[in-house]
């Protein structure tokens, strides 16, 4: 279970959330890494380049459809 707060703030620290494996996780703990670090590159890329939620949203559809060969 993941429990969310939010605040509001004059400056608000914008940041992807850094999710850590239990000390008894053993092997997930790759997956946990490998999730959180996917997420950090794809939070960085759509800051930099500007891009909204729905424009995100359709370039990984597209990438999506493109995987599967439709």
């Amino acid at each position: 279970m993941a429990l969310y707060y939010f605040t509001v703030e004059d400056r608000p620290l914008v940041r992807s959330t850094n999710y850590r494996a239990r000390p008894g996780d053993g092997w997930k703990r790759i997956g946990i890494w490998a999730d959180g670090t996917a997420l950090r590159v794809y939070d960085r890329v759509k800051r930099r380049l500007r891009l909204s939620d729905g424009a995100a949203a359709t370039l990984l559809a597209r990438l999506d459809r493109r995987r599967d060969g439709t």
